[in-house]
């Protein structure tokens, strides 16, 4: 959707469905939000008093379905698409972790960014990119979020550092296809601050209305009952090392509930840091809408800068509560935002007068009546002959370990991305490292006769860390 409330977790809250600590919180901003009425403050209604009180309680626990996914480490199949980026200068061996934006459904990169975040950060020496979806993201999501691990291998490549992702609606939520499916791909990721994301889809349509009446395909993944959000959230909703921080407000009027005990944009399970900010947390009169979060809302940029200046996830109680009386984030070109909206709306199928009550379902040439089925890979069988077998020390971009049998007596194996020298070593037959396309590949000579050879690398990256990577391969060749 275009881009849900629960309060942030505390650092000895215990995640009923884990029993585990949650990680402590550790990040900052410097903004906030809205809305003061005139003629002075009020004090927040008995019913916005609720709402933040249902926002501390736990989220409710995860559905029976995720005990069927994918496996959580199961490497990627290969894939050959490219994403289209633009990006600013300084990315190249970059001084600090770029950015990559992802707009939201409907939404190229210059409706969602170019008067807002793109010259925000670029102000802040922030480099970035953005990447643009198929069919302005109303295409099936699957194939984003596949475009969106090219980009983060990319992305990672040039600057030499983790990206940190920042998207809307669901620019926000496809940021987790990637991770939860191309496992490679969380070594390469810093943070993932999503604004309005439906991490757990909209109530506002369902799978039986779409097939009723027609949605866009993303619009049909993106209903709550939908297999694709049934997969997605399979296992583990974050991963460990990757920081996630959600914005969200109780009065967006596309992604629903997001109020309430179980907002859909509220992220619980797996060993990711986790922060989850309803902006009536930081201000209770906020009346944020769901396009408002993701281009002028004072807290979401508050937010975003304090889980980019910091390590971990943002953290609610560093953000300037000055922010609340704001009415949009100062910088941003609100002329052009009118501008905006109506191309945005239309793309969505709707108009300014029909948007305060209207189900987007997508653009009238791309709706359909079935949801575009899950992908193999996002299942628990997976492709075939999907790999299995992960590397050993590192699971960094790598080569998923090949279960056919190679019946040929040379072969060319991909090292991780992001590594500037390597060494292999193969337990029979030789290797040679060479550079293809800007990415390590090690070219082997085996020997002969049926058998399963280990292959073993080891890699400096960019910025000089040494890692080791291995795999498996079997052969057939004849002696």
């Amino acid at each position: 959707m275009h881009g849900s409330g629960a309060a942030a977790r505390s650092a000895t809250e215990r995640d009923p469905a884990t029993a585990r600590p949650r990680p402590a919180h550790r990040r900052s901003p410097a903004g906030g939000r809205r809305t003061s009425p005139p003629g002075g403050r009020r004090r927040p209604s008995p019913r916005r008093l609720l709402l933040l009180a249902l926002a501390a309680l736990p989220l409710a626990a995860p559905t029976a379905a995720s005990a069927d996914g994918a496996p959580l480490d199961r490497p990627g199949p290969a894939l050959s698409a490219t994403a289209l980026l633009h990006c600013s200068p300084g990315i190249e061996d970059a001084r600090r972790s770029p950015v990559l934006l992802v707009p939201g459904t409907g939404a190229t990169p210059a409706l969602n960014y170019s008067w807002s975040w793109e010259p925000l950060l670029t102000q802040r020496g922030v480099p970035w990119c953005d990447v643009t979806a198929p069919r302005n993201g109303e295409d099936d999501v699957q194939t984003t979020g596949e475009l969106l691990v090219d980009a983060i291998r990319r992305v990672h490549e040039r600057s030499g550092r983790r990206v940190s992702i920042i998207g809307h609606s669901q620019g926000g939520m496809v940021a987790r296809w990637a991770l939860r499916f191309f496992p490679d791909t969380r070594a390469m990721v810093d943070d993932v601050i999503a604004l309005a994301p439906p991490n757990h889809g909209s109530t506002r349509l369902s799978t039986a209305l779409c097939a009723k009446q027609g949605c866009s395909p993303a619009m049909f993944q993106q209903t709550s009952d939908s297999q694709f959000i049934a997969a997605l959230n399979a296992g583990a909703e974050t991963f460990a090392g990757v920081s996630y921080t959600n914005v969200y407000s109780a009065h967006d009027d596309v992604v629903t509930p997001d109020d309430g005990p179980a907002p859909s944009s509220a992220l619980r399970t797996g060993a990711g840091m986790i922060t989850n900010l309803p902006t009536q947390l930081v201000c209770p009169r906020d009346q944020s809408d769901h396009l408002e979060l993701g281009v002028t809302s004072p807290i979401s940029y508050a937010a975003a800068y304090d889980a980019l200046d910091h390590p971990g996830p943002a953290d609610p109680a560093r953000i300037d509560r000055a922010a609340c009386d704001l009415t949009s984030q100062p910088g941003i070109d609100i002329a052009k935002l009118q501008t905006m909206i109506d191309p945005l709306l239309d793309a969505l199928g709707m108009t300014r007068a029909s948007a305060a009550g209207a189900v987007a379902a997508g653009s009238a040439e791309m709706r359909v009546h079935e949801e575009p089925p899950i992908r193999c890979y996002a299942t628990a069988a997976g492709c075939p002959g999907q790999a299995m077998i992960r590397g050993d020390r590192e699971d960094d971009g790598v080569l998923a370990a090949d279960r056919a049998c190679r019946s040929t007596r040379r072969a060319t194996v991909p090292l991780p991305r992001g590594w500037r020298r390597a060494s292999v070593r193969v337990t029979r037959g030789a290797a040679t490292v060479r550079r293809r396309r800007g990415r390590l590949h090690a070219e082997l000579t085996l020997d002969g006769g049926r058998a399963v050879i280990r292959v073993s690398a080891r890699g400096t990256t960019a910025g000089g860390d040494v890692r080791r990577w291995s795999t498996r391969l079997r052969i057939c060749a004849s002696r």
